[in-house]
């Protein structure tokens, strides 16, 4: 789900006046980058803060704190917005100084952590749910489960997929990019061991992952990543390919995804943002890579007309 979608089933949940947050919302949410408001520490350099007064990222040393709501019931709780359309949405919501953008799982870990918080609340100024999480990570309003080894590697797929790849290479860029033509699958097994912990180990092997590195021309870079078939099921993704313009510092990510209950193959496009689009039915088995580049190139010759 992009946020619009997170956001669209949190109306229904408001609209049946149901505080408890639902599996889907979960399963969404919980892969997801959220905007958490923060402020500086009082006793941050004055130095730091006139830097940050003129440039948007943050100078080194900086150091950042979430804010912190107090509830009805006088509880403190963290709040998390799904966009910051979202968070501009309610005229009594406050001017935040700082906002982060944070994976929500990190949020998740913050408040297992942190004594004072009891929760954290979503989209606080309209939506108004709250997550208690507890020291098993049950939530209030439903019943704790234990997932099959076979839903816990399907979660971590998905995470990986839709979520860890596309993040480590809009944010690692080149670097990403180098260390995948060199280690190829040996790299994805290793961000693969960063998601589990010592319960379950990750099913896959280097040799799981099939991927091929092509120049296309000289200054465009394109990998296709054939993923396992073990797990692979709805909302999970039988190819993904990653795109590196070396002249322009562009980069791209697609994902062939199995899509419904019939798991129909689309491809999807994630953006920087985090955000994805679904570009429709995906082609036929064998020509995706030429499609994906047809689609960079397009691209690329868009923007470069006046």
């Amino acid at each position: 789900m992009n946020h619009k979608e997170i956001e669209a089933a949190l109306d229904k949940i408001k609209k049946k006046m149901n505080q408890q947050v639902s599996q889907e919302i979960m399963d969404a949410i919980q892969h997801s980058t959220v905007i958490v408001p923060a402020v500086m520490p009082k006793d941050t350099d004055p130095g730091i803060l006139r830097q940050m007064l003129k440039n948007q990222a943050l100078p080194k040393g900086a150091n950042p704190q979430p804010c912190f709501l107090e509830n009805k019931e006088g509880e403190s709780v963290l709040p998390i917005f799904t966009s910051e359309e979202e968070m501009r949405r309610s005229k009594n919501a406050p001017a935040f100084p700082l906002l982060l953008h944070m994976d929500f799982s990190e949020c998740m870990k913050l408040v297992l952590k942190h004594k004072k918080l009891s929760g954290i609340v979503i989209n606080p100024f309209t939506h108004n749910i709250i997550l208690r999480p507890n020291k098993n990570n049950r939530t209030v309003g439903q019943e704790q489960k234990t997932a099959s080894p076979q839903q816990y590697h399907f979660m971590k797929r998905q995470q990986l997929e839709a979520f860890l790849l596309p993040k480590q290479l809009f944010e690692k860029k080149e670097a990403f990019m180098k260390e995948m033509i060199e280690k190829k699958g040996d790299y994805i097994k290793e961000l693969y061991d960063t998601l589990y912990d010592a319960e379950l180990a990750c099913p896959y092997t280097a040799d799981d992952f099939d991927c091929m590195f092509l120049n296309i021309r000289e200054d465009l870079m394109v990998g296709q990543i054939t993923m396992p078939q073990k797990y692979l099921m709805e909302k999970t993704c039988p190819i993904v390919f990653l795109a590196w313009d070396t002249t322009q510092e562009q980069f791209w990510y697609y994902a062939v995804v199995l899509v419904g209950a019939k798991a129909e193959p689309h491809l999807f496009e994630v953006h920087e943002d985090g955000k994805n689009t679904d570009l429709g039915k995906a082609p036929a088995e064998g020509s995706e890579l030429s499609t994906v580049i047809n689609l960079i190139q397009g691209a690329e010759n868009d923007r470069k007309e006046p």
